[in-house]
């Protein structure tokens, strides 16, 4: 893997040849990861952006990958016939000393020792584990370069997937390993359904539907944050921004939670990582586009209750963990997706399982006062539970 010194020897030779060669600046983005899963072995990955200014106001934006490591020569010739003239001044983020480049918990020494010593220990069975490390490097040709090293762990069910998995940037502790034991095996008593999994959704009022984090992500994603990321003067950014600013639950891109997968110390583009609200009256004063990752969604309930609690006081409720959805969709309309993998559970255990059609008017879903947060083991972040009479439309 490249370390510290390849990256440094790199901007090096950028610094004293390039300005030879016509380039006023650069700024240098790499992350490599190094990867064990139980299916597939060991893997190497490499990837990363050179964005170079020319001293003509032209910029070039170049791919690298591992091979870049072993440059003996820089291919500035190549570089030249790549340029394009940039349609706004090119902001390349300065790194410098006393910046408040924040400390977050990313690194997991344990995860780091089984990836070195390729010993695993046993995980429950039918689940297949996925260790990564993943070293980042950001550079500027004025300010100092940036290293990171994280670590991320997921573990997943190879019969019910995304319903039953780990995700976090830490090894499970032997506890945490016990319960998703337990709840594969009680998941087992779960048949699949020979028909809809809700035969009629409008009349099932009591029933809750508790959303995963990733599902609940994604319905932000596409429904909120692809227009808060588009051109301020779009007419559907403009409506969702003054809506968001007078939504009660408060939304965030949030890179500083311990041990989440959408937590950093800096972007690639050499950003301090800071929390950005797409909630409340504070919406819209930062800009999202430089700081947003969709894994570093998140919302801050004011009170949460476990996944235990929840079995125990909601008699109906279908746990959904993955959605399939536009790509982009009004939070203000009513939007039809289907939720692939549903486990329906009543009086505490899990019944059925099947795929569940859903239509819902995320607006209306986010404003509603009975919705529920939940903790459970293996999720990174909070769940939300939301009344079924909550998802659709009066109209």
């Amino acid at each position: 893997m490249p370390d510290a010194n390849t990256v440094a020897r790199i901007c090096e030779r950028l610094s004293k040849s390039g300005r030879q060669h016509g380039i006023a600046d650069f700024h240098l983005s790499f992350a490599e990861s190094e990867t064990l899963c139980d299916d597939r072995g060991r893997t190497m990955e490499g990837s990363g952006t050179l964005t170079l200014a020319w001293r003509d106001g032209s910029i070039s934006v170049h791919h690298l990958d591992r091979s870049a490591a072993c440059w003996t020569e820089l291919p500035f010739a190549e570089w030249r016939q790549l340029r394009f003239p940039a349609r706004q001044p090119l902001r390349l983020y300065r790194a410098v000393q006393e910046h408040p480049y924040p400390r977050v918990k990313l690194f997991d020494r344990q995860v780091a020792r089984l990836l070195q010593n390729d010993a695993l220990p046993p995980v429950p069975a039918h689940f297949c584990r996925k260790l990564t490390r993943l070293r980042q490097w950001a550079a500027h040709s004025r300010g100092m370069m940036l290293e990171a090293e994280t670590t991320l762990v997921e573990l997943r069910h190879r019969r019910f997937a995304a319903a039953l998995t780990y995700h976090s940037r830490r090894y499970p502790s032997a506890e945490e390993l016990a319960y998703l034991a337990t709840e594969a095996k009680w998941f087992t008593l779960c048949a699949p359904a020979d028909r809809q999994l809700v035969a009629d959704p409008q009349a099932e009022h009591d029933l809750y539907l508790l959303f995963s984090p990733e599902a609940f992500r994604a319905l932000l994603h596409h429904g909120i944050a692809v227009h808060l990321l588009a051109d301020a003067s779009d007419a559907a950014a403009s409506a969702v921004l003054h809506w968001c600013r007078s939504s009660q639950l408060p939304l965030y891109v949030d890179p500083l939670r311990p041990w989440s997968w959408g937590s950093y110390r800096f972007t690639p583009s050499g950003l301090p990582a800071a929390p950005v609200a797409l909630s409340g009256p504070a919406a819209g004063s930062e800009p999202v586009r430089d700081r947003y990752d969709r894994q570093s969604l998140h919302w801050r309930p004011n009170r949460c209750q476990s996944f235990n609690h929840l079995l125990q006081s909601v008699d109906h409720f279908c746990l959904v963990s993955e959605l399939h959805l536009p790509e982009r969709f009004s939070p203000f309309d009513p939007v039809t997706l289907w939720a692939p993998q549903t486990i329906r559970f009543h009086g505490g255990r899990p019944v059925l399982r099947g795929m569940l059609p859903l239509t819902i008017t995320l607006s209306r879903l986010l404003a509603n006062r009975q919705l529920l947060f939940v903790e459970r083991i293996g999720w990174d972040g909070t769940g939300v539970a939301v009344p079924n009479q909550a998802m659709g439309d009066d109209s």
